[in-house]
């Protein structure tokens, strides 16, 4: 092609600032994006982004348009799942007036490419006529399957209900896509055993040079450290057991940091002389490594823990569940440490606290095995690659 190609991203949230990792991962593949193609970003909200905002991603595409979501939008979108057959989510997503808007703006654009971030805005593009890419990022039935065994009788019949509805859009709505992409190999594989074919892994990454150890460092304060939005439930769920169960009654009271954006009342509750909540950090590196340790006893969700990423990346040694280490593949007690019950986290966290050589050693390997294995140069090159492709 002799002219940049024209390209449409539509997103259900507009992607800055970083505080969710589904921002993070379109951010970032915003920016691997722009060199290559001319780039209309449609976003949706429900509350007014701030011009400070707005401005980051205006530097990034050619084009920014947010529309703007009802205030009531949550409630109509409920009552319609209880009494339809689509997903909440999907609901959400589903309002007439913002479908029609979408499809104004796609004719006065007339895109060469369309680019889909998650399942949830899928039927508001799927029968555009041209080729089209979705990023279903990870798979949301199995998040919403684990979910439901965390919860009491009627919110576990709710996220069950919601975790079959938003299956049966997953696999329904992948024949409208040209090329389908996930971000690990487990999330891969749990689509493709429910009937979702053709997905390109693309996993997240880490800026490096950012999370770099040899040029951030800040005094240590902290023994235990846990990152992530905390208002995400399967985090404010980590964090309950951090404090709940790993840290009361053991042997030593440790220190605890909990850092993230929009602490959950269930988090902010944790509090107390030894336990810090920060809420939103302006530079989450501080929290990282002001910390001995960083522990994520993260035993639902799916997807690819970024934070875990981002920590490794400072040489932090970080204990989590065998299956937040699904999706990353770091080697047990070289890059990582695996626990999986109360006790296990215990015991390793005081053998950690008491050995420097092992955490330096460990701490080194992950920073190594990040910098091998994640970074954005490379996921976001094999994304353009697979979205130039659709158009030769």
């Amino acid at each position: 092609m002799s002219e940049m190609p024209t390209l449409v991203v539509l997103s259900p949230r507009f992607p800055y600032p970083i505080e969710k990792g589904d921002k993070l991962r379109l951010f970032h593949q915003l920016q691997a994006l722009k060199s290559d193609f001319r780039i209309h970003l449609i976003s949706l909200s429900d509350i007014k982004i701030e011009d400070k905002h707005l401005e980051v991603i205006d530097e990034i595409v050619y084009d920014n348009r947010i529309l703007l979501q009802s205030s009531h939008r949550k409630v109509k979108a409920a009552i319609m799942s209880t009494f339809g057959r689509k997903a909440l989510q999907v609901n959400y997503y589903s309002e007439k007036k913002l479908y029609n808007k979408i499809h104004q703006l796609l004719g006065e654009i007339n895109p060469d490419l369309i680019y889909v971030q998650l399942v949830r805005c899928a039927h508001m593009v799927m029968h555009w006529d041209g080729p089209k890419a979705i990023d279903y990022m990870d798979a949301m039935s199995l998040n919403m399957k684990r979910e439901a065994k965390s919860q009491g009788l009627l919110k576990s019949w709710i996220f069950s209900l919601e975790a079959q509805r938003i299956q049966k859009a997953e696999v329904e709505y992948q024949s409208y896509f040209d090329k389908k992409f996930i971000i690990s190999r487990p999330d891969q594989s749990y689509l493709e055993g429910n009937g979702v074919r053709g997905l390109k892994v693309i996993s997240n990454g880490v800026d490096t040079s950012f999370f770099d150890p040899a040029t951030f460092k800040v005094e240590v304060k902290y023994d235990l450290c846990f990152v992530g939005n905390m208002g995400y439930l399967p985090n404010v769920l980590a964090a309950e057991f951090l404090v709940n169960e790993i840290v009361a009654d053991s042997r030593r009271e440790w220190s605890v940091l909990i850092a993230g954006a929009r602490p959950h009342q269930r988090v902010k509750r944790l509090s107390k002389s030894h336990v810090t909540v920060t809420g939103w950090v302006d530079d989450i590196r501080t929290s990282y490594v002001s910390a001995k340790l960083i522990v994520a006893p993260i035993f639902s969700g799916a997807g690819q823990q970024n934070k875990i990423l981002e920590a490794m990346a400072l040489g932090r040694v970080c204990i989590t569940t065998s299956q937040v280490n699904e999706a990353i593949g770091a080697a047990d007690g070289r890059e990582i440490v695996i626990a999986s019950s109360r006790e296990e986290f215990r015991e390793k966290i005081d053998e950690l606290l008491n050995n420097n050589e092992m955490c330096e050693r460990i701490g080194k390997n992950a920073r190594n095995f990040v910098v091998e294995n994640f970074q954005w140069e490379s996921t976001g090159e094999l994304l353009k690659n697979e979205l130039i492709e659709l158009i030769k």
